[in-house]
């Protein structure tokens, strides 16, 4: 995929995160790069089968009304989704033959009346015992040569994003944690800051940051600063293109390197949409003064912090879900030699003397 391409997807991935209205967005953005797909973010009861919400891009209101009333408990690809791995994507045919989905209901009355939407790719974001979250592309049957591979090979790229961003914003709604402690989430430093820097929310690493050696940072009166005049002028003036609305795609990145030479970071400005409502507390990233996402990781890290390449996180990935290096090395396309050195690179980049520990550092950092 087309890296300027890949940047603008996961920059708005990171927007969805922090925010409902962030994540109709990142749909449409879905929809334009596949060529007009009709593209849901949907979750599903295990249990009783029934819908518990959907977002949609391409589909008409009705269709999503008779969709969360009636039809998502006749959705045999949800159901075959519930043992199928998370965080791969995978083609509606692997779920269940063609010929075999043209014999139900859910088909003829649903599916075929869309344009015969009756192929596509899905992929799962969060399962529990009880419910699946997923994002699903349905595209025509006459374009599944066509578009299938393309969204196959997108979503498996974005998908250590799309996992983590969903799994931020799913914690903020349904826990009751700090707004540091979601903005912990973030494999970088985050600060949530105003249009005149002022810094509202920060995580973690963005404490050590602050209060750490002379560097990158140069706050003051608490507000976010940098000591790079050229990042700070960026800065500022993204945040006041946001404030006026002149800029409201994600942001955009730029290096940014500390006052003694030593050490250069990447730094990413996102929109911050606003929660009210989303865990019962209207203040929750209160949209009043909150405007912007600021992340922070050293320049040598991948997208959003995430100090695996988009590859070593794929492999981990299938690992946790315990494929075998000659099965990954098929699934991807490379040897099984090339397999062993993206373990050992992530090993390295993790600080873990084996596989199985690299495993659990990356769970638990939210990084696959």
């Amino acid at each position: 995929m087309d890296p300027g391409r890949l940047k603008i997807l996961v920059d708005t991935i990171y927007s969805a995160a922090i925010g409902a209205a962030g994540w109709p967005a990142l749909l449409e953005q879905f929809q334009r790069e596949f060529d007009h797909a009709y593209i849901s973010l949907h979750g599903h009861d295990l249990t009783t089968r029934n819908n518990i919400g959907i977002l949609g891009s391409g589909y008409s209101e009705p269709y999503l009304a008779s969709f969360r009333q009636h039809y998502a408990q006749l959705n045999p690809w949800s159901a075959r989704a519930a043992s199928a791995p998370i965080g791969i994507a995978l083609t509606s045919e692997s779920l269940l033959p063609t010929e075999h989905l043209r014999r139900t209901e859910w088909y003829n009355d649903w599916v075929r009346p869309q344009e015969d939407i009756g192929t596509g790719v899905g992929i799962t974001l969060m399962r529990d015992r009880r419910r699946i979250f997923r994002i699903s592309c349905n595209i025509r049957l006459a374009d599944r040569e066509r578009l299938q591979p393309r969204i196959v090979d997108t979503l498996n790229a974005t998908a250590p994003h799309l996992r983590r961003a969903f799994a931020i914003y799913h914690n903020a709604r349904t826990r009751s944690e700090s707004r540091a402690e979601a903005l912990d989430m973030f494999a970088g430093a985050a600060f949530l800051v105003g249009v005149d820097r002022r810094i509202y929310f920060f995580n973690a690493l963005a404490r050590g940051m602050m209060s750490g050696p002379a560097g990158a940072l140069a706050c003051r009166e608490g507000r976010l600063g940098f000591a790079d005049q050229r990042a700070q002028g960026w800065l500022e003036r993204v945040l006041r293109q946001f404030a006026s609305r002149q800029l409201s795609a994600a942001g955009r990145a730029l290096s940014l390197r500390a006052a003694n030479g030593d050490a250069s970071h990447a730094f990413r400005v996102l929109p911050a949409p606003p929660m009210i409502g989303a865990v019962g507390r209207a203040d929750y990233f209160d949209p009043g003064h909150a405007l912007a996402l600021v992340l922070i990781s050293p320049e040598g890290d991948r997208l959003a912090g995430n100090p695996l390449s988009r590859r070593e996180a794929d492999v981990l990935a299938r690992l946790a879900q315990g494929m075998a290096n000659d099965r990954i090395a098929f699934a991807l396309g490379i040897k099984s030699e090339t397999v062993n050195l993206h373990i050992m690179s992530a090993r390295r980049r993790l600080g873990a003397r084996t596989r199985e520990e690299a495993i659990a550092i990356a769970v638990r950092r939210n990084l696959i």
